[in-house]
């Protein structure tokens, strides 16, 4: 007898949340048909089977029609689950759950329960896998705490260097902006294992590849640890052979050898002298752990369900304003001359290759100045807080 548990929210049953009035509102999109088909073969053979979800239960009784009895109940499987294998976590971590009951498989869309599985005694896998590619493609330049930038070195024909990122799904699609990052930040996390902190867009542009139009969402982002391990092993089809923490003045040797994709980030942030605004990075983390934190306290959860019910009104996700800092005239003074609060600006270069000439003019001024190479002035950016150790070229090339 296996012990097999699946999560609920997209896994068993697609949904995410949208507003009328600020009135949250919950969306249902489908059953994942080939995961309820997995549910009733183990029930059949007779295996240990359970629902583990992010779901505060307290909560259930504001959306009366999505609770997960009602939907166990339209699917047949009340029964069988209903009350004593379903278990809800608040909102919290499942690993420990899901050790203490000697599960040895566990379903679950949520990249954090994928992150916290890597040194687990279960395997996880990623229901989302059921579900059709879009021809939308989430890419990221990911940046180390040394503002070095990750790059893969895909499998396929060529062996062309790449970023991180991939196919986005059309069932993420769907949930809008936040869809679009969450299917980002799955597509990374599959193919390096890495959490990202934050997301930021800085290009959309349609790219043509064997006859099929893709939309490409570049965006940025930065680890707070110095060329963190990255995990090539955790997809059962391996896209990538090799990684490298790559400074800008390295990246720029390997542009005969890498796809479309890298080459237009490249083009794009070469010709700038700064890509963040001074403070930015950490303003995005935060907004995203704000974001979160405030989630939990209202029920969120990772699986996006809150609570609602009369006079309900949808929470304001935003970061609350902080205070001004003590003595702020003296702080602006201090942000004028410091070298870590450098204004950072994104121009429009008419003359590129002018542009990338003094660049590689002052960074050699730079190196020598310093006496060593591979410095970099690129990017000002800066500590963001601790986070983890945290598919598909979309036509590359």
């Amino acid at each position: 007898m296996k012990k097999i548990s699946f999560d609920f929210d997209n896994t068993i049953a697609m949904s995410f949340m949208t507003y009328v009035d600020e009135k949250p509102i919950p969306v249902f999109q489908s059953y994942n048909d080939k995961i309820i088909k997995k549910i009733k073969k183990h029930i059949k053979s007779g295996d240990d089977i359970y629902i583990v979800t992010a779901r505060t239960e307290s909560l259930e009784q504001y959306f009366p029609d999505q609770t997960v009895e009602i939907h166990l109940e339209k699917l047949g499987l009340k029964e069988y689950f209903w009350p004593d294998r379903v278990i809800y976590t608040d909102g919290g971590k499942k690993v420990d759950i899901l050790h203490k009951l000697g599960v040895e498989k566990h379903y679950d869309d949520s990249i954090e329960e994928h992150f916290d599985a890597l040194n687990a005694k279960y395997e996880i896998i990623q229901p989302l896998d059921d579900f059709k590619d879009s021809e939308t493609v989430g890419k990221v330049v990911i940046f180390d705490k040394s503002e070095r930038i990750l790059i893969l070195q895909r499998s396929d024909e060529g062996h062309l260097w790449d970023l991180p990122g991939g196919h986005l799904k059309n069932v993420e699609l769907a949930r809008g902006i936040e869809g679009l990052d969450d299917g980002t930040e799955r597509e990374v996390f599959e193919e390096t294992g890495l959490m990202l902190p934050f997301l930021k867009e800085f290009m959309v542009y349609d790219f043509n590849h064997k006859g099929i139009t893709h939309k490409i969402h570049m965006f940025l982002s930065q680890i707070d640890q110095v060329t963190p391990h990255v995990r090539l092993d955790l997809q059962d089809h391996i896209e990538n052979i090799d990684y490298k923490w790559v400074t800008l003045e390295q990246l720029e040797y390997k542009m005969g050898k890498t796809t479309t994709n890298l080459r237009k980030a490249y083009d794009m942030i070469s010709i700038q002298d700064e890509i963040f605004e001074h403070t930015e990075p950490y303003q995005l983390k935060m907004a995203k752990k704000h974001r979160n934190m405030k989630k939990k306290l209202i029920g969120l959860g990772k699986n996006k369900h809150f609570g609602g019910g009369k006079g309900h009104k949808r929470p304001n996700m935003n970061r609350s304003k902080s205070a001004p800092p003590l003595g702020e005239s003296k702080t602006e003074e201090y942000m004028a001359k410091s070298d870590k609060f450098r204004t950072i600006k994104v121009k429009i270069v008419k003359d590129i290759e002018e542009r990338r000439k003094k660049r590689r003019k002052k960074r050699r001024k730079t190196r020598k100045k310093r006496g060593f190479g591979g410095y970099y002035t690129y990017f000002n950016l800066y500590d963001s807080g601790n986070i983890g150790d945290s598919g598909g070229d979309g036509g590359g090339e």
